[in-house]
């Protein structure tokens, strides 16, 4: 008998398969809440519409390691640990497709599969990518799903989520593919649904204050969620509830995935301006024969919100305006056309903000995509698709969401049976006798060209009288007879098509308008002038066919926005019966009357179906080249309901997705298939050694030995692949890994032996070391009088040697003093001669008077003082500007070199010293051009300058709050990219390290010129560029002590200690550097106050000096040692009595034997070395033998190795270290007074009483 009914985890393994006991199966495992099944290596699961305590961390880490399928009971987290090793081991692309109708689950599926493969590469803990790509699934989901009348969180979109596996099997990022949002769901919904998750989030989650900001009203009042009837928007205090916690944990995502408070706020806006948008009403007015705006106010809000004007706004909804034949043309609208504009803008707009919001996240989940490259292994790819819909009106929306699912079900029957089949059949292999649905037919039926479903549209669309009936006429005349077809009775807009799931009806009433999208050029041009860089960037992107933003231009894109100043426009008053729209009627009525009317004709450049066509073909390439992994959704009940599971719902379900059918070709077939050499490849190891080399031609027997050494049966060996059923491959891989973990324990031992043995050696050679020391010591003490002897008859002689160094040492000083002194005359005459001929000429000859007091003025303006100081928390004024007088562009003033502005604000700080907190630690100043806009004293250790918003509060400059009357364009522009700016912080030693934190770039000032300031290495390496997210040393306290080090040489310190602390001021550029600060649009003048009190510090002055005075004496120190070594060297060569005693006594009465003298004894037949005589002469060493006694032991027993060939050295130990002198002089020569038994001699002599054996021994351990 077999198991119990429930009990079988896999339906394969099920004796009798047919449709009956597959459902009883299912049945029994949902009744005992056991929702994952089991079809070979697809799962099935059913959704319970409950929570089960079947996942989290514990469950995970359980499927961790899992070998086979049959180690643990069916899971999600089962595929995707098997679905990562696939990608670790085989190094291919995976993709696990999730599918279902809607409601079954498929969100939530997708969401545990990338949690548990989050989990598996993250074995140290969470990091941040892992948590973003975590997170990325609720916020995609806020703003691509919404609720219907099948699913209250329904998909409607379709997404991929491709993760990037490196080398190490650890995630190296991400990316998310979106595909065909239901962007009309914007404006248009079914009864009972509901529009996009955001919308309600504003409502439910936002602040009042927030509200105000974004002049949003009660929900009720807005006509894209207000549900009619007077009923409530939200239905119940729970529903609220859920909308407010969304919102709250969407602000949370919005912060972990990356993105700022600019943008975040720049994102609400928009959608809010989207609301106010849609609830701009129009009417048709009789008298003047015109559209006019009802709610002039809603036009208020959207034109701010969207940072446009009003009038502009107004215009492009109220008319067309075209160019043909070189003509503008000029046309009003009626109530429709200018309804359908107003629905256009809106659906545009939102979907160029999904699609910017997708855009965004792919940077932060994969921020090293270009310098990554390939060093991946490979993808895993997860599609979550929406479900198959039929609805009780079913529109172009439901056609391309049925398109997709229908492409997703023939790519299930070609992998697992049409391509099986054949595979079979071209190998020689007996097939199953196996029959399945294919829906090719009605693919082709939908998108065959040029008479399918959807190539009619575009044709329709192209001509500009068509109409919904005639597209349906057209259809029932060119599909009428077609299977899977079936056109309406009666005469109406509509059409019913088979699908694999079931017949669907579709209405097709203003779907031709629906696939234009009618966005005029206008609206285009519109938006692309907007206030807002935002809006402007989205419209200006190049979109793919596909009907997404080019990722090449999105990835490009910069990633810091500012936020606008978001404030209703002044309105003039209008007369008695006149407003806005009136106004603009009228103008466009005047120009209209002065031009040419004229109808634009011309089929639409893009359109919905050409998108989703694109987009689906780009999904299935990607499927294509990537190994599936299949995971089925099946809904038990339509209610939504818990613990109920209908039989003939399910059955429909599974007959329609061929579940009968996958279980027997399951059981019966071979799903993987390997070719030959592939499969040795993998697993040559299982059966032949490592180093084995296997010819091509012995590619078929290899695979049978490895199949026999396995003990693999019931498998098939074709013409050229291996064909294996699904537990076998995972039998192979299970002996495979078995393998590899025998290899890691050989390799560890070898590893430990190796170890020991390097070990066992240096503990040798530590014991021996330690014996010689000890010998040593025994040497010393048993010879310490000789010893001494020795090193005090050398004593004498070091002191005449070093008291020579150090006389020739105050000789050169003396020198080098005098030689800086003339240099240092002959700079300040030439400096004094430079100021003369360059001085500037006077205010009586500029033609103004009181230069010097206007920039006194200017730098003593009221622009506020901010203190850090959290014990009086100072907060600036938001309405605080600068109101020092602008300096007039006279040449003379405006070139300005930036010491003169640094000195200024130096003397101003130098004037409050007494005055300061002693905690302050740097003054900073920002500055717009030679302009300082607000004044900030820091004395919390670290501090971040951005562009928020915020209240100084000591930790955060928000940099947004100060404005400038005299701002300019240019200073708006650079301020707007400042983005998150940077972070600054005291080091322990005072000096100033500086973080970039945005994307956008920062410069430091005058970085080329380091010195004249006290920048870091660091500073110069980068070319003064400021890399994102390392410190940078901008202000380097050692590099001050050393210019204070030279002035104190030189002897002009309290001269100069002005340009001391002049190199106390660091300048750092935002987004751009220029060479003088007249020219650069905001910048940060940085004064290191903790700089300063060091220069007034004596007692870091004489740290200075001190170290100053140790490194004059290290110098000397070298200079003596080195005269030291040049002395002994010639000392030598002198004393050596091998070498010519006297070069010039050669022939009697010459002093050498010359040319002319070696010519005549040439001639006359005689040797010349006969008249040369040599030290080396046996009677010229009468007498003449050196005693060699202890006392002069020092001089000659220096080291052994001069008994060889070769110059000598001596090591000295120096004052700075160690250093080895040697002479070159003879070369290859060795001295005969170093010889060995000659210094053994004068011992024994020396030492009458001890034998030659005893002395031989006593040598031997020294």
């Amino acid at each position: 008998m077999g198991p119990p009914k429930g009990c079988i985890d896999d339906l394969a393994h099920l004796s009798d398969l047919d449709e009956q006991m597959i459902l009883k199966e299912l049945k029994e495992r949902y009744e005992r809440d056991v929702i994952y099944t089991y079809i070979g290596d697809i799962l099935v699961s059913v959704n319970p519409y409950k929570e089960l305590n079947i996942y989290g961390d514990a469950i995970g880490k359980k499927y961790a390691h899992i070998k086979e399928f049959k180690d643990l009971s069916p899971h999600m987290y089962a595929m995707a640990t098997k679905t990562l090793q696939n990608a670790q081991r085989n190094r291919a692309n995976q993709c696990l497709l999730v599918s279902g109708e809607s409601g079954a689950g498929k969100t939530e599926g997708s969401k545990m599969l990338v949690a548990q493969i989050v989990r598996l590469t993250n074995d140290s803990g969470f990091s941040n990518l892992h948590q973003k790509i975590v997170e990325v699934n609720p916020l995609l989901e806020a703003f691509g799903n919404a609720e219907t009348v099948m699913n209250r969180n329904s998909s409607r979109f379709g997404k991929l989520i491709e993760l990037i596996i490196s080398p190490d099997g650890d995630i190296a990022g991400a990316k998310i593919t979106e595909h065909m949002l239901e962007k009309s769901r914007v404006v248009n919904r079914w009864q009972g649904e509901r529009t996009f998750h955001i919308f309600y989030c504003l409502f439910a989650g936002l602040s009042l204050n927030e509200k105000q900001r974004y002049y949003l009203n009660v929900p009720e009042s807005y006509r894209i969620i207000e549900e009619g009837y007077g009923k409530q928007v939200f239905r119940s205090g729970l529903d609220y509830e859920s909308y407010e916690l969304r919102m709250e944990e969407l602000r949370n995502i919005f912060n972990v995935v990356g993105f700022s408070s600019q943008e975040v706020d720049l994102i609400l806006g928009l959608v809010a301006g989207i609301l106010h948008l849609c609830n701009i009403d129009f009417v048709a007015e009789p008298e003047i024969d015109q559209v006019i705006i009802v709610n002039e106010d809603e036009i208020d809000y959207a034109s701010t919100l969207l940072s446009l004007q009003p009038e502009d706004l107004a215009t492009v909804l109220l008319s067309n305006r075209a160019f043909v034949r070189g003509e503008r043309i000029v046309t009003l609208k009626t109530v429709g056309q200018a309804c359908d504009g107003r629905d256009a803008l809106a659906k545009v707009l939102y979907s160029h903000l999904f699609s910017w919001i997708v855009a965004q996240i792919n940077i932060e989940l994969d921020p090293n995509v270009d310098r990554r490259n390939n060093r991946s292994v490979g993808t895993i790819g997860i599609l979550d698709m929406a479900g198959f819909e039929n609805f009780p009106v079913n529109s172009l929306e439901q056609l391309c969401i049925n398109t997709a699912n229908e492409q997703l079900q023939n790519f299930f029957n070609e992998y697992i049976f049409a391509w099986e089949l054949r595979e079979y059949q071209g190998e020689g292999i007996k097939s199953p006798k196996v029959k399945f649905e294919n829906n090719r037919d009605v693919l082709d039926l939908l998108l065959r060209r040029p008479e399918g479903i959807f190539a009619i549209l575009e044709d329709e669309c192209r001509l500009q009288t068509s109409t919904d009936q005639s597209y349906v006429d057209k259809l029932d005349q060119c599909l009428g007879k077609h299977s899977h077809y079936k056109k309406s009775k009666a005469r109406e807009p509509v059409f019913t098509i088979s699908h694999f799931a079931g017949l669907v009806k579709y209405n097709v009433q203003g779907v031709v308008e629906k696939n234009r999208e009618t966005l005029s050029p206008n609206f285009t041009s519109l938006m692309e002038n907007s206030q807002n860089m935002l809006i402007a960037k989205m419209f200006s992107i190049q979109m793919t066919e596909s009907g997404r933003f080019d990722p090449q231009v999105a990835l490009n894109g910069d990633h810091s926005w500012s936020a606008p100043e978001w404030s209703l426009p002044h309105r003039p008053d209008f007369g008695p019966g006149d407003s806005l729209s009136r106004q603009v009627g009228r103008r466009l009525k005047e120009r209209a009357s002065r031009e040419r009317q004229q109808q634009m004709t011309g089929p639409p450049k893009n359109t919905t179906s050409a998108h989703f066509r694109v987009s689906l073909a780009e999904l299935v390439e990607k499927l294509t080249s990537a190994e599936p992994h299949f995971i089925r959704c099946l809904k038990p009940n339509a209610n939504q309901s818990p613990d109920n599971f209908d039989s003939k719902l399910i059955m429909a379900q599974l007959r329609s997705t061929g579940v009968l059918e996958t279980t027997r070709i399951r059981k019966q077939g071979f799903p993987t298939r390997l070719p030959h050499h592939i499969f040795v490849e993998r697993y040559k190891i299982l059966g032949f050694p490592a180093t084995a080399v296997i010819e091509p031609s012995f590619m078929r027997n290899a695979c049978l030995h490895i199949l026999k050494a396995t003990d693999v049966r019931d498998c098939e060996l074709g013409n050229t692949k291996v064909f294996l059923r699904y537990w076998q491959t995972d039998k192979l891989n299970l002996c495979l890994d078995v393998m590899m973990e025998e290899l890691v324990t050989l390799q560890s031992v070898i590893r430990t032996f190796l170890a020991r043995q390097r070990f066992l050696a240096i503990r040798k050679q530590h014991h021996n070391n330690q014996e010689m020391l000890a010998n040593f010591g025994d040497f010393l003490s048993h010879e310490n009088f000789k010893v001494f002897h020795m090193m005090v008859s050398s004593d004498d002689h070091d002191k005449l040697n070093y008291q020579t160094q150090v006389e020739e040492a105050q000789r050169r000083e003396r020198e080098i003093q005098e030689a800086r002194r003339r240099e240092r005359e002959f700079q300040e005459a030439h400096r004094r001669e430079r100021e003369i001929r360059e001085a500037p000429p006077t205010p009586h000859n500029l033609g103004f008077s009181g230069y010097y007091d206007h920039l006194e003025e200017d730098y003593d303006s009221p622009s506020p003082d901010y203190y850090n100081d959290s014990r009086s928390k100072q907060t600036p004024d938001h309405q605080v500007q600068f109101q020092g007088r602008h300096i007039p562009d006279v040449q003379g003033q405006r070139g300005q070199s930036s010491g003169f502005l640094y000195q200024n604000h130096l003397n101003q700080l130098l004037q409050k010293w007494g005055e300061l907190d002693p905690d302050i630690w740097c003054k900073i100043l920002y500055m717009e051009y030679d302009r300082p806009v607000a004044k900030f004293y820091i004395l919390d250790r670290e501090v971040k300058i951005d562009m928020s918003y915020e209240e100084f509060d000591g930790e955060r400059i928000g940099l947004g709050v100060f404005r400038n009357s005299r701002r300019d364009a240019v200073t708006e522009e650079y301020r707007s990219y400042i983005g998150k700016g940077l972070k600054l912080r005291r080091d322990d030693d005072g000096s100033i390290l500086a973080t970039r934190i945005g994307k956008n770039d920062l410069v430091v000032k005058d970085w080329f010129d380091p010195a004249n300031h006290c920048f870091s290495g660091d500073v110069l390496k980068h070319n003064g560029h400021l890399p994102l997210g390392e410190a940078v040393k901008v202000f380097d306290m050692e590099e001050l002590k050393s210019q204070m080090g030279i002035k104190l040489k030189q002897g002009c310190y309290n001269e100069h200690i002005s340009l001391l602390q002049h190199q106390s001021i660091v300048g750092i550029s935002f987004v751009k550097d220029e060479k003088e600060i007249v020219t650069t649009p905001c910048w940060l003048l940085i004064i290191n106050v903790t700089a300063l009190a060091r220069l007034k510090d004596p007692s870091v002055k004489n740290q200075v000096q001190q170290k100053l005075a140790e490194m004059t004496v290290l110098q000397k120190e070298d200079a003596m040692e080195e005269e030291k070594r040049r002395k002994e060297a010639e000392t030598r060569h002198k004393t050596r009595e091998w070498s010519k005693r006297n070069m010039r006594q050669g022939v009697i009465g010459l002093d050498a034997p010359l040319r002319k003298t070696r010519l005549d004894l040439r001639q006359k037949g005689e040797k010349i070395n006969e008249h040369m005589l040599y030290s080396w002469d046996e009677q010229n060493f009468v007498g003449k033998e050196k005693h060699i006694n202890l006392s002069g032991l020092q001089d000659d027993y220096e080291e052994v190795e001069s008994m060889f060939g070769g110059p000598r050295r001596s090591t000295r130990q120096g004052a700075r270290g160690t250093f080895s002198s040697g002479s070159s002089l003879y070369p290859g020569k060795s001295p005969a007074r170093k010889n060995w038994a000659k210094i053994k001699s004068a011992i024994k002599e020396e030492q009458g009483k001890d034998d030659e054996e005893e002395i031989k021994a006593k040598m031997d351990r020294y």
